[in-house]
């Protein structure tokens, strides 16, 4: 029934919370409390590892939680594959920031809600009995069973293989026996005082008890075997008297489901719970192992558990066991509470000596939770758009829808057991019915006996009384003997065959009464079928749909991060055709101041050569004859063009023209 309720209300419950919470956080920007929070309603839900991994790595922010929301989250059974996932996202968010982006801080801000404000350490030695409400009810529910209040942990709905005394903690040796160290913050209470038992509908729960003990359990052994199990609440335990149980049978009415097997060798593994025995394995270590002796002793105030033979640990473990001393922790009134820490040889628990009084019922602290639920929502829902605060809502409906029906599933199973005991009453009656006519029958068969041993009495008396006539009569008694004889078979016979009647009816009725619980049970399994069906039809749908809206969100994001790339692609090839351009333009203006340079050199050297020309010319005429006929004249030549403006040399360039003697001068005239 608990596997029926989880395919077909929790994980549901689970998916719409998953799907609102997503579209919720990815606006937010997954602030330290309002991520904190998502996570504890969807463990509530029931969401698996699986669904709180897909919720992480479809956040749009970064989950800053701090150690304290951490270990809560781990004491509601979170997987450590969660927090893996958290890491691994807040590394990839970090890294895909181009910009720095304002990221919550890790302690509570004004609107935020405080998570656990009622599991604080209370002040004194003696509290009272709602302690156990108070501090259990951030971790799990409350709820009555058998006019009791009784407590179901937040892990065991996470996690449905989950059972006490095995995940997160193991054994030490004190002086108060086998001792359980538990690694949950709420692990002080559950483990120590009280009972645990299985409930036929919501697995194991818890039922509050006044004494502080080392470890509830009853204990198995034998071969290389160990194993425990948590005594049921039928168990006590009475100082000078022992363990008391209400109910019968001598295993205390616990089966292997029920117990927990481990190779002794692994007893004291840091994860021992992974080499537990299972099933099959499970079934044959409890045939095997006997129920060990469970010693409780009343030393002082404290009860001590010596169930497990301490030489057939060694013996097999091949070491001493290691003895540790307890002590009481250092917490101050207010404080969180922690796991129970093991400090070199000691060992500490937090036991306060608990009244039977009580001053709140678990449902008045549910309720003003949930009321700061709603006000923590509200001020939330007020950061938000409309179309975000309508996805909330409509998730909040789903999750009243879900939890509607799983009260309809819940008085449907009510209504099928009481139709089961029912028809039980019924056939027990019918049983009884029967017992009593074969009684009847029994007794007439036995009154028959007697008469007929009357009437060998009286005949017998006759016989003394008459033995004179016995001669005469002898004829006449003989056969009336044998008419007696005839007589007395014919009434057996009858008696027989009444008897033979009666209990043909009695087979008949049975054999109908068994039909009838045959057909019964066909229509159970009928109807359990098609609700199976039913149940993984609507989950397939759900799960199709979410596909479809997570498909539908991933092409969303690779359309946006393909348009993101096209638009740095163009980008970049804009700077490159820019960045040619400028190298183009550098080259032409470099080229050009060549062909310039290369002008204004060509232009010096012709500069020079005709003056070197007017020089030879002014010397001929200089050293020609006087009185030589003078040649005509020559036709006047054209004036020869300017010269060029000699260029200035660049800062820092040689300068070839000389000056001085037999070197060239500023105009570029050889000196005389």
């Amino acid at each position: 029934m608990l596997r029926l309720l989880r395919r077909t209300v929790f994980r549901p419950l689970a998916a719409a919370l998953l799907l609102g919470l997503c579209a919720v956080g990815s606006a937010s920007g997954a602030r330290a409390s309002e991520s904190f929070y998502d996570l504890v309603r969807l463990a509530q839900a029931g969401a698996n590892a699986d669904d709180m991994i897909d919720y992480v790595h479809h956040a749009n922010g970064r989950f800053n939680l701090s150690e304290h929301e951490r270990t809560v989250l781990a004491d509601l059974g979170v997987d450590d594959k969660v927090f893996e996932a958290i890491d691994e996202h807040n590394r990839a968010w970090e890294q895909a920031q181009v910009e720095p982006v304002y990221v919550a801080p890790a302690t509570a801000q004004p609107d935020d809600l405080q998570w656990d404000e009622e599991a604080a350490v209370p002040d004194g030695d003696t509290v009272n009995q709602d302690v156990f409400y108070r501090t259990l009810s951030p971790y799990g529910s409350w709820f009555e069973s058998g006019g009791q209040w009784v407590w179901r942990p937040t892990v065991a709905i996470v996690d449905p293989h989950w059972r006490p005394y095995c995940h997160r903690g193991h054994w030490v040796l004190t002086e108060h026996g086998w001792t359980w160290a538990s690694d949950y913050s709420w692990g002080w209470a559950p483990f120590h005082y009280g009972r645990w038992h299985r409930h036929p509908e919501y697995g194991w729960v818890w039922t509050p008890g006044l004494d502080w003990g080392p470890g509830w359990v009853v204990w198995r052994s034998g071969g290389s075997v160990c194993g425990w199990a948590p005594m049921p609440p039928t168990m006590g335990f009475r100082a000078g008297v022992g363990i008391e149980f209400s109910g019968g049978g001598s295993d205390f009415g616990l089966t292997s489901r029920d117990f927990v097997f481990v190779a002794v060798t692994k007893l004291f593994e840091p994860r021992w719970w992974d080499f537990r025995h299972h099933k099959d394995a499970k079934r044959e270590a409890f045939e095997h192992a006997p129920l060990a002796h469970t010693h409780l002793e009343l030393s002082g105030n404290l009860i001590i558990n010596r169930g497990l033979e301490l030489s057939f640990v060694e013996r097999l473990w091949g070491h001493p066991v290691p003895r540790f001393e307890t002590a009481r922790p250092s917490w101050k009134a207010g404080e969180h509470f922690r796991p129970s820490l093991v400090e070199g040889s000691k060992v500490f628990f937090f036991r306060p000596t608990v009244r039977p009084a009580v001053t709140v019922l678990p449902n008045a602290i549910v309720q003003a939770r949930e009321n700061r639920f709603k006000q923590f929502e509200v001020a939330r829902d007020s950061r938000f758009s409309k179309a975000q605060v309508e996805l909330r809502v409509k998730a909040n409906e789903r999750h009243e829808a879900l939890a509607k029906e799983m009260e309809a599933v819940q008085e449907r199973q009510k209504q099928r057991e009481t139709a089961a005991e029912a028809s039980r009453l019924r056939n027990d009656r019918l049983v009884k019915e029967a017992e009593v006519k074969r009684i009847d029958v029994v007794r007439k068969e036995t009154d028959n006996r007697a008469d007929r041993d009357q009437l060998q009495r009286a005949e017998e008396d006759r016989k003394h009384q008459f033995e004179a006539a016995k001669a005469r009569d002898a004829q006449a008694s003989k056969e009336a003997g044998q008419r007696r004889k005839e007589a007395d078979a014919a009434e057996q016979k009858r008696v027989a065959d009444a008897v033979e009647a009666q209990r043909r009816a009695q087979d008949e009725a049975r054999r109908k009464q068994d039909a009838e619980r045959a057909a019964q049970q066909e229509r159970m399994k009928q109807l359990q079928d098609q609700q199976r069906k039913a149940a993984e039809a609507d989950q397939r749908a759900a799960a199709e749909r979410q596909q479809a809206e997570l498909r539908k969100q991933m092409d969303a994001q690779r359309a946006a991060q393909a348009e993101a790339q096209r638009r740095a692609d163009d980008q970049r090839k804009a700077m490159e055709a820019e960045a040619k351009a400028r190298l183009d333009a550098s080259r032409r203006a470099d080229e050009q101041r060549a062909q310039q340079e290369k002008a204004l050199e060509q232009a010096r050297r012709d500069a020079a050569t005709r003056s070197v020309e007017r020089e030879r010319q002014a010397i001929r005429e200089e050293r020609a004859p006087q009185h030589a006929t003078p040649a005509p004249a020559p036709r006047a030549a054209p004036p020869p063009p300017p010269p060029a403006p000699a260029p200035q040399p660049a800062p820092g360039a040689r300068d070839d023209r000389k000056d001085g003697d037999g070197r060239k001068d500023g105009d570029g005239r050889r000196g005389r």
